[in-house]
């Protein structure tokens, strides 16, 4: 029996697809099985003693950042993903508590061979706009579009439509799309609409709110800049995610200090106890 090398590449990428789907399921188990759960608020004030209460709020931050870590392995294949996560910082009053922030570096351009997939290549800047539900705007760098039902441009992950200069982008059926560098988009060679790309200043690009891992919506008026010459547009390309790395491998840096502060929680509990129980008549 004779095997094609095609069939023999899908095999091992298949084979390879599985095992990083059983490792994160485990690592899940192993959290869900070795960490208890607490309520996601930082400052407990019903512990009114203050060494348990600051190893609990230290707990917490230390489940956080497990909790990111595999969330970005997850999401290692996923474009136009922006890592997102926590610090975790001390408050004057002494409290634990997390610090968001969105690490802006850009991925890498893959070529995929599909005719509607694009990158912005905009020095980090650039956003797809998207109409989420309602009238509220969105940002994406994931670049993967499809067709729906009404001809429309819309994402393959979640089909919000894209937005072009002339509102929601048709696509004449039984046509060839080609794309421009400025973003003009052509069907058989005739113009059909522009994208109406978002050039954000880099602390403008500060104001935006994941709702997602690649998903984004603009808390205030957005800070735009002048797309003339601040962009190009590249056809069958995507975005890569920014994270680029598996990062489960480092969730030891975070198991072991929670761990700690779980031992220690747990001897001024039974220290407490002991004095209670002697000074008991």
């Amino acid at each position: 029996m004779f095997f094609s090398l095609d069939s023999i590449n899908k095999h091992m990428k298949n084979k390879n697809l599985f095992k990083k789907n059983l490792l994160i399921l485990l690592i899940l188990v192993i959290i869900g099985l070795t960490h208890t759960i607490y309520p996601i608020k930082m400052v407990y004030e019903e512990v009114t003693e203050p060494g348990i209460n600051l190893s609990m709020q230290s707990m917490r931050a230390h489940e956080i950042q497990i909790t990111n870590w595999v969330t970005y392995t997850m999401n290692t294949d996923t474009p136009g993903y922006v890592e997102t996560g926590v610090w975790n910082i001390r408050t004057e009053d002494k409290k634990v508590m997390p610090a968001p922030f969105v690490r802006w570096r850009t991925g890498p351009p893959v070529d995929t061979g599909r005719d509607l997939d694009f990158y912005i290549d905009a020095n980090g800047l650039g956003f797809f706009k998207i109409q989420l539900p309602g009238t509220r705007v969105g940002y994406t760098k994931d670049g993967r579009f499809q067709l729906d039902s009404q001809n429309r441009l819309v994402m393959v992950a979640g089909d919000f439509p894209l937005i072009g200069e002339g509102g929601h982008i048709y696509i004449p059926e039984n046509t060839t799309i080609t794309v421009s560098a400025s973003g003009v988009i052509y069907a058989d060679g005739e113009p059909v609409d522009k994208f109406d790309m978002a050039i954000f200043s880099p602390n403008g690009r500060d104001n935006l709110i994941p709702i997602n891992g690649s998903i984004f919506a603009c808390n205030g008026e957005p800070e735009l800049l002048e797309k003339e010459g601040r962009y190009t547009l590249r056809q069958w390309h995507v975005e890569q995610n920014n994270v680029l790395k598996s990062l489960v491998g480092d969730t030891a840096f975070a198991k072991y200090p929670y761990e700690a502060s779980s031992k220690i929680a747990r001897t001024i509990s039974q220290k407490m106890n002991s004095a209670v129980q002697m000074a008991s008549p």
